[in-house]
């Protein structure tokens, strides 16, 4: 993966931060996906890879800390370089984990199939045997998607038609994002049309599909979702109606500004008014709407959400606002703070608040990869990085040798 740089010594400090919050699961994974997803991270192959290279070999070290065996965190590596934009080396990834996979209980195997279904064929490679041997819908529905991805779309139809329409919510879900990435609407409408009124989110999926694969519906599947949107909006019953309703939105008004950001205004400022208007489970939402407000080119807006932040979602809109503006400074001020705040935190409640303990952890993967992905890199920024990720991580380190030297003495 190239010459090792001085940012790959602080990458230990920052993997084991991540491990020792969510422990050797599939969280881990899920931080990398988030910090993949803010906008300031460049697509960059080889620090993605380098992290996921570091981040296997923490969780399958050995120990009793080990909560995964070795096939899925292999697949979900895969999955996290296709969905990065980094393929080179899922497909070797996946076809590894499948082939340790057999001893694994039937839960792990299936994990590892259904991954390994979608990193193969995404990046080109046949459909495993085992996803034909089997019966797994999820697996055969991952490859369909994976296929169409690839750009087979014949083949992928010839594999979808051999998978029954399912019943079931989770599964009708993928059934519906297959067609998408196919860009059979008349089919995924009827299937909409049937389910609405089980699984509301379908109607989102089916719009985030279209959209992404650049079908000439998708502007005309966006607008119906958010005009539904909108009017459940007008009558929210509970906190866990708020969040879903806002998270949802909030999908489809960036949906819609990577359209035609030109015609989005009105949409976003709905969007916005609806997130202002009342202090509950829909201001979670507000970071990532102040960075996508940025990147749509919006500042005056971005500014008034980002007023109305609480603190640590606040810190985390101002580090990914400044690597959208490529102010590595600010953005080392921006994680400072986080862990300010999370310090601060744990000494007042013992347990910081969940965004605040994910954000610190988002902030240094995040951080981690704009800078590994640079050609050339300031050393004070490397210097003042380290000092920032391995610090806290000697400090974590230290407490942890004191309780266990305590429990000890008890």
């Amino acid at each position: 993966m190239g010459v090792p740089r001085p940012i790959d010594d602080v990458l230990p400090c920052v993997v084991d931060r991540v491990i020792d919050q969510l422990g050797a699961t599939r969280a881990p994974f899920d931080t990398l996906e988030l910090a993949l997803d803010v906008r300031g991270v460049p697509s960059n192959r080889d620090a993605v890879g380098r992290f996921i290279t570091a981040l296997a070999n923490r969780v399958v070290a050995g120990g009793r800390e080990v909560a995964l065996p070795k096939p899925v965190v292999e697949a979900r590596a895969a999955v996290a370089l296709v969905e990065g934009d980094a393929p080179e080396g899922a497909a070797r990834l996946a076809s590894e984990a499948l082939a340790g996979s057999r001893d694994l209980s039937q839960a792990d195997r299936d994990d590892v199939m259904r991954a390994a279904a979608l990193a193969i064929t995404a990046t080109g490679g046949d459909v495993p045997a085992a996803v034909r041997q089997g019966r797994d819908t999820f697996a055969t529905l991952y490859a369909v998607q994976g296929l169409a991805r690839s750009g087979r779309r014949d083949l992928a139809r010839k594999l979808l038609n051999e998978v029954p329409p399912p019943t079931e919510i989770p599964s009708r879900g993928a059934y519906l994002i297959a067609l998408g990435w196919l860009g059979d609407v008349a089919a995924a409408r009827a299937m909409l049309d049937e389910a609405a009124s089980t699984d509301p989110t379908l109607g989102v999926w089916l719009a985030s599909v279209l959209a992404r694969s650049k079908e000439p519906e998708a502007r005309a599947a966006v607008e119906r979702e958010l005009n539904r949107l909108e009017a459940r909006a007008s009558h929210i019953a509970s906190p866990d109606e708020a969040m879903e309703t806002a998270a949802l939105w909030s999908e489809l008004v960036w949906f819609r500004e990577q359209q035609d950001r030109g015609s989005a205004h009105e949409a976003r400022h709905r969007l916005d008014d609806w997130l202002l208007a009342k202090d509950d489970a829909r201001r979670q939402l507000l970071g990532i709407n102040v960075v996508r407000v940025a990147v749509a080119g919006d500042l005056a807006e971005a500014g008034r959400l980002q007023n109305r932040l609480a603190v640590p979602l606040a810190v985390m809109a101002q580090l990914e606002l400044a690597l959208l503006r490529d102010d590595l400074a600010a953005a080392l001020d921006a994680l400072a703070q986080q862990q300010t705040e999370r310090q601060t935190a744990e000494q007042t409640t013992r347990r910081p608040p969940g965004e605040l303990r994910d954000g610190v952890e988002i902030g240094e993967v995040t951080v981690w990869l704009v800078l590994a992905a640079r050609k050339s890199l300031d050393p004070a920024i490397v210097v003042r990085f380290r000092a920032l990720a391995c610090a806290a991580d000697r400090k974590r380190r230290a407490i942890g040798e004191h309780q266990r030297e305590a429990r000890e003495l008890q």
